[in-house]
């Protein structure tokens, strides 16, 4: 039997903002959250949509996060927002964001003794390329997926330094303002749908040793500016909120 459900506290008013149950995990407020997000996000196109629906709604996601002292959302910047509600395949398909791939070597586990393979007398027979087993990455692309070496003990904010010190020209990011920690603004790092806090450590979110994680980079204004690519990017959504709520024939 698996462990029993969290109790949580009965003032909570979350539950009733997004119509969740005091015992229901936090996975499923997080997709109850999605779900209410993605309906009344003022982009989407519901009749009954608002800054102060959304509000709200974000609101209450940030309580249960608290009941479970998980932290919740990174600050209020727009990227942090939208990784909670959105996928990073969405983010990326979406005109408002550049979605990039890299992947974590962790010191610690460099440090360990590598297993000795045994040696054997006979060649390996070569596989046929239509034999090869398909590829388990989901990488957005198929170029190369860039690597970063980093300890767990590292802040969130030491990951972002090295990164930006090695792909800030090719992510099109090293001519913006920069923050007093001197990293440049508009773009987070996103691990299991959840921007990291610049002041946690990586040992904080449990990032493994080859982990994927995804930079999501908001685009800025001249990139998205016309009212064509607005439209187009209203329209895509709107898409995306009508398949989901289309039953399955």
């Amino acid at each position: 039997m698996g462990p029993m459900p969290r109790l949580l506290s009965t003032s909570s008013h979350f539950t009733n903002v997004l119509g969740v149950s005091h015992h229901d995990s936090l996975a499923t407020i997080k997709s109850t959250f999605r779900a209410l997000a993605k309906k009344y996000h003022p982009d989407l196109g519901h009749p009954d949509a608002s800054e102060a629906k959304i509000a709200e709604i974000l609101s209450a996601y940030q309580d249960a996060c608290d009941e479970f002292d998980e932290g919740g959302m990174v600050g209020s910047s727009k990227i942090s927002t939208e990784a909670e509600i959105f996928t990073v395949q969405e983010l990326a398909e979406m005109r408002g964001f550049d979605v990039r791939e890299f992947k974590v070597i962790l010191e610690e586990a460099i440090k360990l003794p590598q297993p000795v393979t045994p040696s054997t007398s006979s060649s390996p027979t070569p596989s046929s390329p239509s034999s090869s087993p398909p590829s388990s990455s989901t990488s957005l692309s198929t170029k190369t997926i860039p690597t970063v070496t980093i300890s767990l003990y590292d802040s969130v904010s030491d990951l972002k330094r090295a990164l930006q010190i090695t792909y800030a020209d090719q992510w099109g990011i090293a001519s913006r303002k920069r923050d007093r920690d001197g990293l440049n603004v508009g773009w987070e790092i996103v691990h299991n749908g959840r921007a990291l806090s610049y002041h946690l450590f990586l040992n904080d979110y449990n990032v493994n040793h080859g982990d994927e994680l995804h930079v999501v980079i908001e685009a800025t204004d001249s990139s998205v500016s016309s009212a064509a690519d607005k439209a187009a990017d209203k329209a895509w959504r709107r898409r995306k909120r009508e398949l989901k709520q289309k039953p399955n024939s």
